[in-house]
């Protein structure tokens, strides 16, 4: 039940949207009840009209009916039916006729039948209904037959004939009629958003100079955008970086500030150091003399540009940066463009000359020259020549020389060999060197308690013992005397005794003696020996 009643309420409501504002206004005037006051609709109000009837088809009057109110919605859907079939049967010769009344003057006697302007009376609607078909049919044959004698007599029909007197008829009258827009439908027009050209913007690298991206956010608060929707199309172009995370958590961001962060990013050049480069520029030797006007133009621009700037901390005069870009155009220009500074001269003197005079003059002298030189030949540019001593080597010089080149082979060879014998006898000492191991005695004491097994001697106090930096130091090899007499590198024997099973510090057979008795420690070859005597 619930659901038969929501698709015929949808039903009804889908077609309320076909029908005229008289249509819908016939249909309120029929399902108004006694306490509505018809004030509140008008046959002219399309849409209050329709808010009655859809307000009626909600209403709680219907649903709190023993049916929920679907007896009266299809009555509603009924007297629609009525109401559409009224109209259908006069809609196809209302449009048959305005179709022809654009070419034909309209009849009197049919006017009032097909005509667009709301009916005064109810009359009106049954004079329309009281038209029989063959009636219709009889009006539409004189009408052919009026249109057939038109076009015999005009070659070309006036098809936009249009009659002040009598209003036209248009086709589809009400069907095609456009709701204004309100103003609650405003927020939903699209809005032009701001945009930048040129390229991104990177935390490296940026496509887009400071000058045109200043002169276009000028250019966008000058058609009216706000401030905002400036910020966010600035925005829009920065790639994702620090520098983007930096704008965007920036609170209420101004232009102000938002030129200051783009300045510094882009690192543009402050006025200073503009004009000072103004100054002292000149002309390289692969620009042409359009391409160092062209910069020097692009370079005035700039400074002007940035001197009319509000967070500008110096501005100059645009009359001052004009003499200085007359003056380095006349003497930046190169040597061998001599000719071209001299007949420049007098457009450099005055300071109202405009760039495109300048740039025309520098384009037709350079026109003539190049035509000058095509007519007269390429003139061939003089080479630097270098001069070289040379000797000519006569048949009895070549077997001399030849023997020279033999004797400084040998002697190469002989060093070479030398160096070779130099470097085995050093690889040899370092063999031997590391190889070398001085065991300590097992069952003999040294003769004094002072002595070393190496070979002492006595140096005076002012002497140094000899030292050998050649040689590198030896490494130390734990090995007892059998597997050093053996030559074996792993040993698991006793350095005293020579048996296996304990180590030298727990041999039992070890003679006790006192200090370094044994061997010197080896901090005694830092000093001067002293003379050993029996008695110490």
């Amino acid at each position: 039940m619930a659901t038969e009643l929501r698709k015929l309420a949808w039903s009804i409501r889908r077609r309320l949207f076909a029908l005229s504002n008289i249509q819908l206004f016939e249909l309120a005037m029929n399902i108004a009840t006694d306490n509505v006051d018809p004030v509140q609709f008008k046959q002219t109000d399309e849409e209050s009209c329709m808010d009655y009837v859809t307000f009626y088809i909600q209403s709680d009057t219907l649903l709190q009916l023993e049916d929920e109110g679907l007896s009266q919605l299809l009555i509603l859907n009924d007297e629609i039916d009525q109401i559409i079939k009224k109209s259908s049967s006069t809609e196809s010769s209302v449009s048959e006729v305005a179709e022809i009344n654009t070419l034909a003057t309209p009849i009197p006697h049919s006017y009032n039948m097909i005509s667009d302007s709301p009916p005064s009376s109810d009359n009106a609607l049954e004079n329309i209904e009281t038209h029989s078909i063959a009636e219709l049919k009889r009006v539409y044959e004189e009408l052919i037959e009026q249109m057939k004698q038109r076009e015999a007599t005009v070659p070309q029909p006036a098809a936009t004939i249009s009659q002040p007197s009598q209003p036209q008829v248009s086709s589809r009258t009400h069907f095609t009629q456009e709701r204004p827009a309100t103003i609650t439908d405003l927020s939903y027009l699209p809005r032009r958003e701001f945009k930048l050209f040129g390229g991104q913007i990177g935390d490296n690298s940026s496509d887009i100079s400071y000058n045109s991206l200043t002169k276009q956010i000028n250019e966008g608060l000058k058609e009216g955008f706000t401030e905002a929707e400036v910020v966010r199309g600035v925005l829009r172009i920065v790639k994702p970086g620090t520098f983007r995370d930096m704008l965007m958590l920036k609170d209420e961001l101004s232009i102000f500030e938002l030129q200051c962060f783009l300045r510094s990013h882009l690192g543009e050049k402050a006025v200073t150091e503009m004009f000072q480069e103004l100054m002292c520029a000149r002309q390289t030797e692969q620009e042409s003399p359009q391409q160092f006007l062209y910069r020097m133009i692009g370079l005035k621009q700039k400074l002007i540009f940035q001197s009319k700037q509000a967070n500008t901390d110096i501005s100059y005069d645009p009359k001052t940066i004009q003499k200085v870009f007359l003056h380095t155009v006349y003497q930046g220009l190169g040597v061998k463009y001599a000719d071209l500074r001299q007949k420049l001269r007098p457009l450099t003197l005055n300071n109202n000359v405009a760039d495109e005079e300048i740039l025309r003059e520098v384009t037709r002298i350079i026109s003539h020259k190049n035509e000058h030189q095509r007519r007269l030949g390429q003139v061939t540019r003089q080479k630097h020549l270098q001069a070289q001593s040379a000797v000519l080597e006569t048949k009895e010089t070549i077997p001399a020389k030849g023997q020279n080149t033999a004797q400084t082979i040998q002697h190469l060879a002989a060093k070479v060999q030398t160096l070779t014998d130099m470097v085995a006898s050093l690889m040899e000492l370092k063999t031997t060197n590391q190889h070398q191991f001085f065991p300590p005695p097992a069952t003999q004491n040294p003769p004094y308690p002072n002595s070393s097994p190496f070979p002492q001697q006595q140096y005076s106090h002012t002497s140094q013992p000899p030292t050998n930096q050649h040689i590198a130091p030896s490494k130390k090899m734990f090995l007892c005397q059998k597997c050093t007499e053996l030559n074996l590198q792993d040993c698991s024997h006793c350095f005293v005794c020579g048996e296996s099973g304990h180590r030298a510090v727990g041999c039992l057979k070890r003679t006790r003696t006192q200090g370094n008795g044994n061997r010197s420690l080896s901090r005694d070859s830092q000093r001067p020996a002293q003379t050993l005597c029996p008695s110490l």
